[in-house]
């Protein structure tokens, strides 16, 4: 389009160049239209022939028709050795025939057509083509069936996906046999270690008490754990003289090493028995075994109680002596309780206490069951008191119907001496009120954190957690990596300690020796309560610089 920009003709202006370049767009656009109509323009017998997947054409007896190239090319077949020659049934391995014949010419004979059937095909070479085969019924005008028509789609791809999936489960399912095979192995295996432990652990307990003319013995043991042999220990065994001796007490830790402790200290205290009746001098015979056997790198302590009975007349005559353990009680006809004296430690010589038990009189000997036990987050009824003036007692409680059942036994043994009553009887106490609570309350474990520090006087090393019998090995091994100098203080601080079993406290005596040998001192801070009490029934307090957590009890009992 042409004009003059002012309306002058000197000033002319021409969009010529616009037209052109909008004709040069057609000729473009008519140019791939073109190309694209010659890529359609394909005949059809050229589809036919290179079609991405077979076609195949038979008569009604399966004579083959007509085949496309692709199909050809597959099979590696010239079209002369098929066309009139073979039929569709002779290119399908012996099982695809047997399906030809019994299924497939069948249904489609009814039905008139099948879709995705899965065959293979034999080639020429002789090797196998994975197949989905589609065949539709061709009729004439007058509806009478003149051809089949057979759609061939190569399924290699498809079968190699199959087979891989098959052998993915075979390989779970096999898996999943073998993980139940090793299942029913180890528990098995579980089922005969218990066997062994609790033949072992039997080795180590008397059978049963013998009768005690004039009393009335009895003792109950049930273990923490059936896979693991504890240390605990008693006995009750006749001396010369008409008297009888006693002792129970418990080992540190738990397992093979605390079963062979076990036994050093019972067959070592029956034999000073037989030497010597003195209670307190066979603990002082047990103290030099352990010391001479289990004094290297590696200590083992225990603590024992033990003591005589001597019968008299009407009553029995009975000595104790301890070694670290937890006193005894003395129950009396009244239904009231206190504890019996029976001082001694590692560092101090056991001291006797003596007593008679008249009729209706009672002595129990405790276990040390506070020592192992987990401390439970708040209250529960069938916890065991540990307060001044409220010693502790252990009653089973059966449920309703005469079943055994609530709070489970700690590990320990309950022994207890009563004088037996003649045929004097005592009057029915009133049944107490049994608990209304019935839930249990089994406290989490609470992994053990140790962290490292330093001050001007040594190394510091806090402690979160539990220390027991797991975690106990981790204490030792951060111990062990702690470079002491003589001199030295090394501070443990507990302040974060939330529970500590015998193998924890045993921890705390290799470190305390571990320091001595570098000729540096160690001290324990910040010390729970529970701890402290601990420490000090084992006499440890002599051993250990002990600093209580600030507010506690100086004398938590």
């Amino acid at each position: 389009m042409c004009g003059t920009a002012d309306g002058g003709p000197e000033h002319d202006t021409c969009t010529n160049d616009d037209a052109d370049t909008d004709t040069g767009d057609e000729s473009v656009d008519e140019a791939e239209r073109a190309q694209f109509s010659a890529l359609l323009e394909d005949s059809a017998e050229d589809l036919y022939e290179h079609a991405p997947c077979g076609y195949l054409s038979t008569l009604l007896d399966g004579r083959i028709a007509k085949v496309n190239t692709t199909l050809l090319d597959w099979l590696g077949y010239t079209r002369a050795q098929l066309l009139g020659r073979r039929r569709f049934a002779d290119l399908l391995t012996v099982g695809g025939k047997l399906y030809h014949e019994t299924h497939f010419a069948p249904l489609l004979a009814m039905q008139g057509h099948l879709s995705g059937i899965a065959l293979e095909l034999r080639t020429a070479d002789g090797s196998r083509l994975p197949v989905l085969v589609t065949s539709t019924v061709t009729s004439g005008s007058d509806g009478q069936p003149l051809l089949i028509r057979t759609t061939v789609f190569d399924a290699r791809d498809r079968r190699a996906y199959e087979q891989e999936l098959l052998r993915a489960r075979k390989q779970a399912e096999q898996a999943t046999a073998e993980a139940e095979a090793a299942h029913q192995t180890a528990e098995t295996e579980r089922a005969r270690l218990q066997q062994v432990v609790a033949i072992l652990q039997k080795s180590l307990l008397p059978p049963a008490l013998p009768p005690v003319p004039g009393l009335e013995a009895a003792a109950y043991y049930h273990p923490a754990s059936v896979d693991e042999i504890g240390g605990d220990f008693y006995d009750l065994f006749a001396l010369d003289g008409g008297r009888w001796g006693f002792f129970l007490g418990d080992v540190c830790g738990k397992g093979p090493e605390a079963a062979a402790v076990t036994s050093l200290i019972r067959y070592t205290l029956r034999a000073a028995f037989l030497t010597d009746s003195d209670p307190v001098q066979a603990l002082t015979t047990l103290h030099t075994a352990l010391q001479e056997r289990y004094g290297g790198e590696d200590p083992r302590y225990c603590t024992a109680i033990a003591g005589t009975l001597t019968p008299d007349g009407d009553g029995v005559a009975v000595t104790v002596a301890g070694g670290g353990h937890p006193p005894a009680l003395l129950l009396g006809a009244d239904g009231s309780a206190r504890y019996l004296p029976t001082p001694g430690n590692p560092h101090r010589r056991p001291a006797p206490s003596a007593l008679r038990l008249r009729r209706h009189r009672a002595a129990a000997r405790g276990h040390d069951a506070a020592v192992h036990r987990r401390p439970h987050r708040g209250p529960h009824p069938g916890r065991i008191p540990l307060q001044r003036g409220r010693p502790a007692r252990l009653r089973h409680r059966p449920r309703p119907g005469g079943r055994r059942g609530g709070r489970r036994r700690p590990e320990g043994s309950a022994g207890e001496l009563r004088r037996r009553p003649g045929r004097r009887r005592r009057a029915a106490r009133p049944e107490r009120p049994r608990p209304q609570h019935r839930h249990r309350c089994r406290p989490m474990k609470t992994a053990l954190i140790l962290t490292g520090g330093h001050t001007a006087s040594g190394p510091v090393l806090t402690v979160a957690g539990d220390l027991e019998h797991g975690s106990a090995e981790r204490f030792r091994t951060a111990v062990n990596a702690i470079p002491l100098h003589p001199g030295q203080l090394l501070t443990v601080d507990l302040s974060g300690l939330g529970f500590c079993d015998s193998s924890g406290i045993t921890a705390l005596i290799a470190a305390h020796g571990r320091t001595q040998a570098h000729g540096a001192d160690m001290t324990l801070s910040h010390v729970p309560p529970t701890t402290v009490r601990i420490l000090r029934i084992l006499g440890l307090d002599q051993v250990f610089r002990i600093h209580p957590a600030p507010g506690a009890s100086p004398d938590p009992a």
